[in-house]
Order: C-alpha cells, then sequence, then structure tokens
C-alpha cells in the first residue's frame, strides 16, 4: 500500500505543473457560449435554405393536388420558423455574451 501512495504522491507532483493547451482558443464563458451558438447558427443556415428550396420543389411537382401543396407549405411554414428560432437565439447569444462580460 505504501508502495502505491509513493507512486500516486510522484505522480501528482510530476504532473502538477503540466498545463492543459486552449484549444478552443476563447477566454471566457461568453466567448464559448459565442462560439459554440456561431457554429450552430452557421449550420442551421444552409439546412434553412435547402428546406426553401424542398419547399419549392414540393410546390412544383404538387401538380395541384391538395396533399401536395399543403405538404410543400408545411415544409416552408416549418423553415420559416426555424430560421426565426435560429435568429432569435443568435440574438439571445449576443445578449447574454454583453451580460456576462
Amino acid at each position: 500500500m505504501a508502495g502505491i501512495s509513493l507512486a500516486l504522491v510522484m505522480a501528482q507532483t510530476a504532473y502538477a505543473d503540466a498545463v492543459l493547451p486552449n484549444l478552443l482558443r476563447v477566454s471566457s464563458l461568453g466567448a464559448l457560449i459565442t462560439l459554440v451558438a456561431r457554429f450552430i447558427f452557421w449550420i442551421a443556415m444552409p439546412v434553412a435554405i435547402l428546406m426553401f428550396i424542398y419547399a419549392g420543389f414540393t410546390f412544383m411537382t404538387s401538380g395541384g393536388s391538395p396533399d401536395g401543396v399543403r405538404k410543400g407549405r408545411q415544409i416552408l411554414t416549418y423553415a420559416i420558423v426555424g430560421l426565426g428560432i435560429a435568429l432569435a437565439a443568435q440574438g439571445f447569444v449576443l445578449v447574454l455574451r454583453d451580460f456576462l462580460t
């Protein structure tokens, strides 16, 4: 048992001054939140554009059928709501970042 505790003490002493690199290059919680929100925002924008295109394609290929038009309108509505949520979240993050700094 003494050998194990001696090894732990030696390991703790050897790594006490170890410094982990800051891979994300952030200096505060506000900067981290901004970085994550910006990443999610830049993922959400192309997805919203693709959903707009898909909704238009659904409208065009519906051939006037009520089900196809309803499906296209529903996709367009969800894409607009998602885009609104992404924009509101980005604004919320900016307010939160200013509050934290």
